[in-house]
C-alpha cells in the first residue's frame, strides 16, 4: 500500500521464498523490486478476483499510497489511510490523538474519496477488520479529526500572528489532547520521550500533519 518499513519489511523474504512473485506498488514508491508500478485507477485480475487500485496520498511523504478495492465484495484494503485513533472524536484508545499524515489537503481528499466508495468492509494496514458500521465511523472520525486540526490551525494563526509554526502546532496538539480526552500527562510524555527514530513520538508522527495545516494558514 505504501513505502513505510512496517508495510514492506518482509518483502525480501517473500521474494526469496516465492518464485516469480508479482510486486504491485505506486509508481512513486522507492521499494526495490516492484514489477507492476501503478498510479491508481487500474483494474487488476487475480485468481478470479477483480481488484481496483485507488490512489490515496497524504499519509506518506513519498506520496505513494494505494488502496485496493474488491468491488464484488465491497472490501477495501486501506493501508494506513484510516486512522481514527478511537471509536469517536471524543474517545482515543490508540497511542496518539492525531492521525499520522504529511499532506493535509491530499489526506482530506483521500478520506473523502474512500467515504464515497461506500465499502462494506475494510482491512486496515495494521490488521483491523471492519464491518459496515465501523467502516463509516472510522472514516468519518478520521476526517473529522483532520478537519478539526485545520480549523484550529487557522484560529491560532489568526490569534497569534507573531508566533512561529512549531509553537502554534504544539498548541493545536495540546487542544486535541484535551478535546479527545487523551490525557494531559500522556500527551506531554509523547512530546518528551524519545522514540526509535531519534526524536519524540510527537515530532515524528503527530507534528508533520499539524505543521502542514499551520504553515498553510500562515500563507493566507
Amino acid at each position: 500500500t505504501h513505502d513505510h518499513w512496517d508495510h514492506r519489511a518482509n518483502l525480501p523474504l517473500l521474494r526469496e521464498r516465492l518464485a516469480n512473485i508479482t510486486v504491485v506498488a505506486h509508481r512513486n514508491s522507492s521499494i526495490d523490486g516492484v514489477t507492476h508500478p501503478l498510479e491508481g485507477g487500474e483494474t487488476l485480475e487475480l485468481g478470479g478476483l477483480t481488484i481496483q487500485s485507488i490512489e490515496t496520498p497524504g499519509h506518506s511523504a513519498h506520496r505513494d499510497e494505494l488502496c485496493y478495492f474488491l468491488p464484488d465484495y465491497r472490501l477495501l484494503f486501506s493501508g494506513d489511510v484510516v486512522q481514527p485513533q478511537g471509536p469517536s472524536y471524543a474517545v482515543v484508545t490508540s497511542h496518539s490523538p492525531v492521525p499520522y499524515f504529511q499532506f493535509g489537503d491530499d489526506y482530506q481528499r483521500s478520506l473523502e474519496r474512500l467515504i464515497r466508495l461506500d465499502a462494506a468492509h475494510i482491512r486496515t494496514g495494521h490488521g483491523d477488520f471492519l464491518g459496515p458500521e465501523q467502516v463509516r465511523q472510522w472514516l468519518r472520525v478520521t476526517l473529522a479529526t483532520v478537519q478539526r486540526i485545520e480549523a484550529l490551525a487557522v484560529t491560532y494563526v489568526e490569534r497569534y500572528p507573531t508566533k512561529d509554526a512549531p509553537w502554534i502546532a504544539e498548541l493545536v496538539y495540546d487542544q486535541l489532547v484535551e478535546e479527545r480526552h487523551y490525557g494531559i500527562a500522556k500527551g506531554n510524555r509523547r512530546k518528551r520521550e524519545i522514540g526509535e527514530s531519534g526524536v519524540s513520538e510527537y515530532e515524528h508522527y503527530d507534528l508533520p500533519g499539524i505543521l502542514w495545516f499551520v504553515q498553510e494558514a500562515q500563507q493566507l
